[in-house]
């Protein structure tokens, strides 16, 4: 915009000093006194320079609005933008795109007993790690992830031999779950008796801490998302 403004002045400038030449020009023709004749005749084109001042000033303030809506429209522009990209942030957090950081808490499992091999069950039991993970989602949850693979709605469990994969990648104990979202309303929903975690921690011997953080990491989720079956509805 430095631009049109450098280009306002100048036209400004060259406006007012065409004036003021033509308008000594004749001072100096007459020696101040002119005839009548010669009078009206200036006075005639005094008021066509009056008049070309006029236009010029309009053509000026057409211009300074036309930069003026410009401007605006850039600003309208640079709010669509900014506000699409948040809309795209939005989406890559929950699609797990991107890497998420916030308030929540860190859930571990633990052997009660450190010289038995009791976390193990877990690994055999896994629809347990994800009762925990569907009670974090239903608690507000924005973001999860167990030990460093990121938790989608794409994410997969599957057990091969005593190896537990998610994501297709193996995963080993002790597992750790980590959830941003609002730590109290989180911990308060796993904490329930006869809850998920009371679950494991009676019938397991598994010790199911929960330390709340005024801030965690989450890893991305590496895999590319791609959709073979859905398309967008055309509106």
């Amino acid at each position: 915009m430095k631009k049109e403004k450098l280009i306002f002045l100048i036209f400004s400038f060259i406006i007012g000093i065409t004036i003021a030449l033509q308008l000594k020009s004749i001072d100096d023709l007459t020696g101040g006194v002119a005839s009548s004749q010669k009078s009206r005749q200036l006075q005639s084109e005094l008021k066509s320079l009056r008049d070309k001042k006029i236009g010029l000033e309009q053509e000026l303030q057409a211009l300074e609005l036309k930069a003026k809506e410009l401007k605006d429209s850039e600003l309208q522009e640079d709010y669509m933008e900014q506000e699409l990209r948040k809309e795209i942030d939005k989406f890559e957090l929950m699609l797990g795109q991107k890497e998420a950081i916030g308030p929540g808490i860190v859930i571990k499992f633990q052997s009660s007993d450190q010289d038995s091999q009791q976390t193990a069950l877990l690994t055999y039991n896994y629809e347990l790690l994800l009762s925990v993970i569907n009670k974090l989602n239903a608690s507000g949850a924005e973001g999860i992830a167990i030990n460093e693979e990121r938790y989608v709605n794409t994410t997969f469990f599957q057990l091969v031999g005593d190896k537990l994969y998610v994501n297709g990648n193996p995963i080993f104990e002790p597992y750790e779950i980590r959830a941003v979202g609002n730590p109290d309303t989180m911990e308060s929903a796993l904490n329930l008796r006869y809850g998920v975690l009371w679950e494991i921690r009676k019938h397991y011997n598994i010790n199911a801490s929960i330390e709340k953080k005024p801030e965690l990491k989450l890893p991305r989720f590496t895999k590319n998302v791609e959709f073979k079956y859905s398309m967008p509805v055309e509106n």
